[in-house]
């Protein structure tokens, strides 16, 4: 716990210096990253945030939200496996964010400057005991709910629609036809981050599939890839609680994000 307080020690300083900023303009949306991200990743780390591209740096970088509609967030890792990582996301404009690394110093995660410095200043009091500490780190992850809206299903075919953090219990939701389902939450871990995996898959193996309540299910392998086949996989960053449905062509296999309000 003492080297994830000292991260939250840091990334408490940094919001201080973005929220008081006295040249900040009224309406601009700004991104910066924190001394560690830069420091540790700035020769293979590389964002393009609705078209504008940037390195881990100490400048502060203007971008420009397509809110209400969908923002596009291509993360460049040169040294990943999968070096190139597409996120959509509905940023909420006029705001500072911050970029940090993210859990198991791996990938990233990005925050809204000002929820972070409350919970940054919160968990770094030294009187607060593990629990608290886990109670409030797991607060610090943000997510929404998502709503598959399935087109073309071909028959026999077992699908699972997946929202969830592969840090997570694996489980998902069971397609059986064309149609609306339920709205999902995603299953959440200690080592989740805020970025979390949508999509679908094909069950390819014999795996026994455990039934939960609304549809979902479990499993036990934890070797995603030899029991399902991904047909369509991208990460969702969701601010404000907000909804998105999922609407997915079997067929053509192509998909359209609707962002809605949290009701």
């Amino acid at each position: 716990m003492p080297g994830m307080q000292m991260k939250y020690l840091y990334v408490f300083y940094l919001c201080l210096w973005l929220n008081g900023f006295a040249t900040f303009i009224y309406g601009q949306t700004t991104v910066i990253c924190d001394d560690y991200l830069i420091s540790s990743r700035q020769s293979t780390y590389r964002w393009q945030i609705n078209g504008i591209s940037f390195k881990p740096a100490p400048d502060r970088i203007t971008i420009y939200p397509h809110y209400p509609d969908t923002d596009t967030i291509v993360f460049f890792n040169e040294g990943a496996r999968e070096p190139i990582d597409t996120i959509y996301s509905r940023i909420p404009p006029g705001k500072n964010y911050v970029l940090t690394i993210g859990c198991c110093d791996e990938g990233f995660d990005i925050y809204d400057a000002s929820k972070l410095m409350v919970l940054s200043g919160l968990m770094n009091r030294h009187d607060m005991d593990n629990a608290t500490f886990d109670s409030l780190y797991m607060a610090s992850k943000e997510s929404g709910e998502v709503k598959f809206v399935i087109h073309n299903k071909v028959p026999g075919d077992t699908l699972l629609g997946i929202y969830m953090d592969f840090a997570g219990l694996p489980e998902a939701l069971v397609i059986k036809a064309n149609k609306s389902y339920d709205w999902m939450k995603p299953s959440k871990g200690y080592y989740s981050s805020s970025i979390d995996y949508v999509g679908i898959a094909r069950r390819k193996s014999a795996i026994a599939l455990h039934p939960l309540e609304k549809g979902m299910v479990c499993w036990e392998d934890p070797d995603f890839d030899a029991n399902f086949e991904t047909l369509r996989m991208f990460r969702l960053r969701i601010f404000n609680e907000d909804r998105v449905i999922v609407d997915w062509d079997h067929k053509t296999n192509r998909f359209k994000l609707s962002f809605l309000d949290k009701e």
